[in-house]
């Protein structure tokens, strides 16, 4: 055993060749000898180990302390009244921690950046959430920097790689469409989509329109604040949606149009929340996945304004219904063609071409 001086512990050899760090703590009140560190492989990386203990000495917990543990401290202290952190915040940390499920009982101090990179590579959300979910983790790692746990903040290290381009300006076919409406019954969310499909609403608009300016008598709805054209602009209630939008309008426990239905029990804070636009964007994946579709929410505006020029809607009442100002914008960026509808398109011309040489043949 390498000793130090009396009181100060000490480093030993175990059988298998690696090394120990053997300290004295106080343990329910008496003075006893106890292990710091195990299996530490080499003499030289022990002799720093102590050296740093006793330079700067830690927690010894924060050696077996889990994300969930260190999670329960940093809420503990959100929650304290000289902080006033605002409810919405202190519920998004709850979200944010319950993401990071896969890494609620990993030691804290031994999570290594590949860790959480694999983490969140491997996160069922929109990019959107990953980067969201990455900072939560650095702010748990900066408080743990704060409490003395760890000197550095590997969350930072965290890279948030883009979707590969098959979610890309892909609207949905007339197929994909029939399977949401086969499906709609089974899952809260599908009928979102759909509404979301015949509207064009964007997903943070959806999740903001309030049930004041859903008129039923008429088949209106008021929404969207994204820009000065699109702000507030009236969209018709197509007749395939209406039931949709009545029973989301009669069921929702909140001043909004769409609210979740698992929540049990209500405050009167959350009645006048909206949901999350993020967390809509997860069930939005997670519906993709299921139904094995490839999708983003934004396709959903794109499927409308390809659907309102395919049956020649006047450009006019597509840039009010979209809420654009320039048509040129709306045909680069929003209306696409899909595969039925240009093979459909070729074989017209195909046909057109044999008529042509018949006549040339016959002349």
């Amino acid at each position: 055993m390498i000793k130090r001086q009396n009181g100060h512990g000490g480093i030993e050899r175990t059988k298998n060749g690696n090394y120990r760090i053997r300290v004295y703590d106080i343990v329910d009140g008496k003075r006893k000898r106890i292990t710091l560190k195990n299996n530490i492989k080499s003499k030289k990386e022990a002799e720093r180990m102590l050296e740093e203990y006793y330079t700067n000495p830690w927690d010894l917990d924060i050696e077996t302390m889990t994300l969930d543990e260190l999670f329960e401290q940093f809420y503990k202290e959100k929650t304290e009244p000289v902080i006033q952190v605002a409810e919405d915040t202190l519920n998004g940390y709850k979200y944010d921690f319950k993401r990071c499920r896969p890494l609620h009982k990993e030691k804290f101090k031994n999570l290594k950046v590949p860790q959480l990179q694999n983490f969140i590579n491997n996160l069922n959300a929109s990019d959107g959430t990953k980067n969201k979910t990455k900072f939560f983790l650095v702010q748990l790692y900066e408080f743990a920097m704060r409490m003395e746990y760890v000197r550095f903040n590997r969350a930072r290290s965290i890279k948030i790689y883009k979707r590969n381009d098959e979610r890309i300006g892909n609207i949905f076919t007339d197929e994909e469409i029939e399977k949401l409406w086969k499906y709609v019954e089974v899952n809260n969310w599908i009928d979102v989509i759909l509404i979301m499909i015949y509207t064009g609403y964007r997903i943070g608009e959806i999740v903001s329109i309030k049930k004041e300016n859903v008129d039923l008598e008429n088949g209106l709805i008021k929404g969207g604040n994204k820009t000065k054209k699109g702000k507030n602009r009236i969209v018709p209630i197509r007749e395939e949606i209406y039931e949709l939008v009545q029973k989301r309008y009669m069921t929702s426990k909140t001043n909004y149009l769409v609210d979740n239905k698992e929540w049990k029990i209500l405050n009167e804070n959350r009645i006048g929340m909206p949901i999350r636009k993020n967390y809509l964007r997860e069930q939005f994946y997670k519906v993709m996945d299921k139904l094995n579709m490839k999708h983003r929410p934004h396709d959903t505006r794109k499927t409308l304004a390809t659907l309102m020029r395919k049956n020649d809607i006047n450009d006019s009442i597509i840039l009010d219904i979209m809420g654009h100002t320039k048509i040129d914008t709306t045909r680069r960026y929003y209306i696409k063609n899909d595969f039925k509808t240009l093979k459909s398109n070729m074989e017209r011309l195909s046909n057109h071409s044999k008529v042509t040489v018949i006549k040339k043949r016959t002349s």
